[in-house]
């Protein structure tokens, strides 16, 4: 599963701001908005390469919002299994 990584920071509900601050390995060139709001399935050996991985508590941010929706049943079973802290540029 995957979700983009915008450099529109309108802020919304559905966004979760991600800078250089926030990574654990690797960089981002501007700051971003992840589109928890956009997420799709991609499979993991059509993407290009490793743009890095965010720290725990974005990653938190990222999730949190994810789950709790298949915690009510809005959200199909795959998504638990998206929240990897590793992002790949596709």
């Amino acid at each position: 599963m995957a979700v983009p990584l915008t450099s529109n920071l309108r802020p919304s509900e559905y966004s979760v701001r991600v800078t250089s601050k926030e990574m654990e390995s690797g960089k981002l060139v501007i700051g971003s908005n992840v589109r928890i709001d956009k997420i799709f399935s991609v499979k993991k050996g059509i993407t290009d390469k490793s743009i890095g991985t965010v720290d725990g508590k974005t990653h938190a941010a990222i999730c949190k919002p994810l789950l709790s929706n298949y915690a009510q049943g809005g959200v199909d079973v795959g998504i638990v299994h998206c929240c990897a802290m590793e992002y790949h540029a596709i």
